[in-house]
């Protein structure tokens, strides 16, 4: 007869499927959560769901507290959780921060992801292309062809839109990243980036899309990054152009 799962086994995965439906549950709940926790008795995982918990009843904070903590531990799911946890419910910057100071270590295909996706979106290519290349490494067959058709088109599209438009790296850099800064102070995720060109107008478009359709919170963003952009001089008379869109579907971090 198969031996029963740990309760912290149990726990965890209680508290995952609340996050992975993004609702929260109340402070009854919470605490008795936390006693459940404690009763346990377990220094191994007390970080660890302790971060659910607290991530579970909405105090995001605490949550990060718990999952730094958790990672003393080594293991590869407290890791990966916590990286999960901020690309839902955190902003790309704080995702960004955490994954390039943990992929080193946590190696697995959902870091590498995130490792290719946070820096594309802050225009660091080569680095997100490096990260391409060992996700390609491990991953199974299918999901490596869909990363390499992602990256050389990234590859390629992206060096486009910079000569078109007479950018230098660093200003590509402070594009992307500027677009970034926007939708964080939204608190809406990104989805993808794509370009467009206008070969008789010599022109070229930097597109952001968003995981959201309020096209009136998407017309607030186009107006405040048009004033973002403006303060940089170095810009002025750049024949680019910049925007978000919104998609209710899933796409890839390149399109």
């Amino acid at each position: 007869m198969p031996k029963a799962a740990p309760k912290s086994n149990k726990i965890a995965s209680e508290l995952i499927d609340v996050l992975k439906a993004k609702v929260k549950i109340d402070e009854f709940t919470f605490r008795k959560y936390l006693r459940e926790i404690d009763s346990l008795n377990d220094r191994f995982s007390d970080d660890y769901l302790k971060a659910l918990a607290y991530a579970a009843f909405g105090l995001k904070d605490d949550a990060v507290h718990f999952f730094e903590a958790s990672l003393s531990w080594g293991v590869d799911t407290y890791a990966m959780n916590y990286a999960i946890y901020l690309s839902e419910f955190g902003t790309h910057k704080e995702l960004r921060e955490v994954v390039n100071r943990l992929i080193t270590k946590y190696g697995s295909k959902t870091m590498l992801t995130f490792g290719w996706e946070t820096n594309l979106f802050t225009g660091n290519i080569e680095t997100a292309l490096h990260y391409a290349d060992r996700f390609i490494a491990i991953a199974d067959e299918k999901d490596a062809e869909a990363m390499k058709n992602d990256a050389h088109g990234i590859a390629i599209e992206s060096e486009k839109f910079r000569q078109k438009a007479g950018l230098t790296e660093d200003e590509y850099k402070d594009i992307a990243q500027k677009m970034i800064d926007v939708a964080d102070n939204y608190g809406i995720r990104a989805s993808s980036i794509s370009f467009y060109f206008v070969a008789e107008e010599k022109t070229a478009a930097y597109i952001l899309t968003l995981k959201t359709d309020d096209i009136d919170v998407i017309a607030d963003m186009n107006i405040d990054i048009a004033f973002s952009l403006a303060e940089n001089e170095n810009l002025a008379g750049k024949r680019f152009s910049v925007w978000y869109r919104g998609t209710q579907e899933e796409e890839n971090a390149c399109n």
